[in-house]
């Protein structure tokens, strides 16, 4: 006879479609989808903690391994620190988090989960539900975030660095006003969301797919820009921060006046602590800077921000600070800062970054030919890095990489001939990649 109907939990009847009759299943798409989403659903509804622990351990491990190989650009995985934020995720993110949303927030609030199952229109009617929806925001975010997730957190990442737990206590206490109003912006949002619409069993990985997608954004938005070791952890664990360094560019003072300082000469130690003082002492503020090692040297280059009054105490005490043995340029450079910013502010609209990667056998010309090319096609560089690093063969291997700007008027199909003709003069590889990720799937070039 014809298959029995099974009874749903309020007495309607269910599709005719037995769950392992594939025939039936055809024929009934919508009971085929329902019965999979089901099997798919049973297991974390089952076994809530073990599908937390193991699914926040995964996404903070993934996280790490993505920002160590498109951001950091690292040739080989530092698994002890991955091993150790893969812990994190699944003690903390998994464990301990699981602990306060679920047992405890729902022993606090014994509606919590009735309110989150309620259809829409029903949860706009329900006034205490709303209000316990929001204090269970509010101690989330006011009470454990600060007082629990932020210190464990500062501490793991000074840990992996190789500091100490109360190295990571104090960075926090000067960073924590920053980090709070950061961490607002995100995730209260996505908070409320969560707590009024995820059953309790989705709370923790509502919080951890929320935390990925982050991280996916932001890597993005990064592109290939230099990430330090300070903020890679904070891709995965502090995004609220994260993404303020991302969205918010470094701007200089728009009612100072700019400096531009550079020294070269022997090291010394102290070095960098006299200059610094010596702006401080002059009631300057460095804005930008840069120092590196270049042959056998060392190079300094700062911008300080300055009130005009000030600009005479800050060339003596800078002069006094580096001393004799270095080699120093002051230069005011207000006035083309005003005007590259007026600059930029008309063309931001009308340009894009990308980047380009040439790499090959060490030989003269190779910067001279590929700055000419992007110089032929009307490409602005915005920065440029090269090296020279030993081959075991005894050949000295050139790398160069570089951002460029491009006009919305810039024909890539040709840029990609010309380099093309380049990689064939040269003997080079040269890449372009033009996507705002900078992935270099999208370039036409080989790798």
């Amino acid at each position: 006879g014809a298959p029995r109907r099974r009874k749903g939990p309020a007495g309607s009847k269910e599709e005719a479609c037995p769950p392992l009759d594939v025939s039936r299943w055809l024929t009934c798409p919508g009971a085929m989808a329902s019965s999979l989403l089901s099997r798919v659903l049973a297991f974390p509804k089952a076994n809530p903690i073990t599908f937390g622990v193991g699914f926040s351990c995964a996404k903070t491990s993934g996280a790490d391994l993505m920002v160590q190989t498109q951001l950091e650009k690292r040739e080989k995985i530092d698994w002890r620190r991955n091993s150790a934020f893969a812990l994190f995720g699944f003690f903390y993110l998994g464990g301990v988090q699981y602990a306060l949303y679920v047992p405890v927030f729902g022993r606090m609030f014994p509606n919590a989960a009735g309110f989150a199952a309620k259809p829409l229109r029903e949860k706009l009617k329900d006034g205490k539900g709303w209000f316990n929806m929001l204090a269970q925001v509010f101690l989330d975010q006011v009470v454990h975030h600060p007082f629990l997730y932020f210190p464990v957190f500062y501490s793991l990442k000074e840990t992996v660095a190789g500091n100490s737990p109360m190295d990571g206590l104090y960075k926090y206490s000067q960073n924590y006003k920053e980090d709070m109003v950061a961490l607002w912006k995100v995730w209260v949002p996505a908070t409320i969301i969560n707590f009024t619409f995820s059953p309790m069993w989705l709370r923790i990985p509502f919080v951890a797919s929320t935390s990925m997608i982050w991280s996916c954004i932001l890597s993005a938005m990064r592109g290939s820009d230099d990430l330090p070791a300070e903020e890679a952890a904070d891709l995965f664990g502090n995004q609220g921060r994260a993404f303020e360094r991302t969205m918010l560019s470094p701007k200089l003072h728009a009612h100072q006046d700019h400096i531009l300082l550079m020294a070269h000469g022997p090291d010394r130690l102290g070095l960098v602590a006299s200059v610094a003082s010596a702006v401080r002492d002059a009631n300057g503020s460095i804005s930008e800077s840069k120092m590196v090692r270049m042959g056998g040297d060392f190079m300094l280059m700062m911008v300080v921000s300055v009130n005009e009054a000030d600009k005479p105490a800050l060339n003596r005490l800078v002069h006094s600070g580096v001393g004799d043995s270095m080699s120093l340029v002051t230069k005011d450079i207000s006035e083309s800062v005003r005007l590259s910013n007026s600059i930029r502010s008309r063309s931001t609209a009308q340009c894009k970054q990308a980047e380009f990667r040439v790499w090959g056998e060490d030989k003269p010309g190779v910067v001279a030919e590929v700055t000419k090319m992007l110089q032929s096609h009307g490409i602005n560089i915005d920065r440029l890095d090269t090296k020279v690093r030993p081959t075991f063969q005894g050949k000295d291997h050139f790398e160069v990489h570089g951002i460029i700007e491009l006009k919305g008027s810039c024909n890539t199909d040709s840029l990609v001939e010309a380099a093309k003709a380049v990689e064939e003069t040269l003997d080079v590889s040269l890449d372009l990649n033009f996507s705002p990720s900078f992935k270099a799937a999208q370039s036409k070039l080989k790798l």
